[in-house]
């Protein structure tokens, strides 16, 4: 007889939200990558009550690590706390950066809207929806604190055209983790750093 079903959050990992950029492709990916039967490994329940578990394939490896390797996801740093396992993934998952696989590729997309030096919302420029940004590894002061209008505008005059979008993932407010580059290839965080109008922000 069939059992019940149950509904599973893969430990370890996050992907993009069906309404974000390569939510439903990364979806639609998943489940041709998935296969009949897999071992359900627990570890416990999230809050909204979803079984939280490793998925072993007949093969010998990991749902988890299928997904990695091709750019499907990305290494939950907040949940994923087995150093060993983990770092394997992680390792898959440079693999699959490095690459350009998946969520790691790169874009080409307008810039319609600066919150402040350090998060945009940028349009794609096949048409898709328009993606809020926060541009990867800086912090910046927010409008409201010193020198923020001036970080703000020195960023607006940069951007003067189109820009490239290299992803690294998403943070806890669903914003793109992104380096954005000019044309020529000049990385937009490089020149704020380089002015002084950012700082590296050490904690990512």
């Amino acid at each position: 007889p069939m059992g019940r079903e149950i509904r599973i959050q893969l430990w370890g990992i996050d992907g993009p939200e069906k309404d974000k950029r390569k939510g439903i492709e990364a979806a639609e990916a998943a489940a041709d990558l998935m296969p009949e039967e897999v071992l359900v490994e627990e570890h416990g329940y999230d809050k909204y009550q979803r079984l939280l578990a490793i998925l072993h394939t007949a093969d010998g490896g990991t749902i988890q690590e299928l997904l990695l390797s091709n750019g499907l996801v990305w290494v939950s740093d907040r949940y994923c706390n087995q150093q060993q396992l983990c770092d394997r993934w992680r390792e898959v998952q440079r693999s699959a950066k490095k690459n350009r696989l998946g969520l790691w590729r790169e874009w080409d997309a307008a810039i319609v809207g600066i919150s402040d030096a350090d998060t945009v919302t940028a349009k794609s420029a096949d048409g898709g929806h328009a993606e809020k940004i926060r541009l990867w590894g800086i912090d910046a002061p927010e409008t409201q604190q010193r020198m923020g209008p001036e970080a703000t505008q020195a960023l607006t005059r940069m951007i003067r055209g189109p820009i490239t979008v290299e992803g690294y993932g998403y943070d806890k407010y669903w914003r793109l983790l992104a380096v954005l580059h000019t044309p020529e290839r000049v990385s937009l965080q490089d020149q704020l750093i380089s002015q002084g109008w950012v700082w590296v922000y050490e904690e990512y």
